[in-house]
């Protein structure tokens, strides 16, 4: 069995207060250090670009459901 190591990139969403109110995992890359060439190190291309779809994704819906959130109001009294 060949020595492997793992990254794991994570986004978190934190309140005013500094707290984690969320948390989520955008990508785990793996390298087998077995033989690895000077092309297994690093992200590829396309891995670089799903990384940062994938936040981009997760950024915006939060900014998104945070922003509906905050622009509720009550159609009864108009409170939000």
């Amino acid at each position: 069995m060949g020595k492997a190591v793992t990254w794991t990139v994570r986004l978190e969403a934190t309140d005013a207060d500094g707290r984690i109110v969320e948390t989520t995992e955008i990508v785990s890359i793996s390298l087998d250090l077995e033989k690895p060439t000077g092309a297994d190190f690093g992200l590829k291309l396309s891995e670089g670009k799903a990384v940062l779809e994938r936040l981009q994704t997760q950024i915006t819906q939060r900014q998104v459901d945070d922003a509906s959130a905050m622009s509720r109001c009550c159609v009864a009294c108009g409170s939000q």
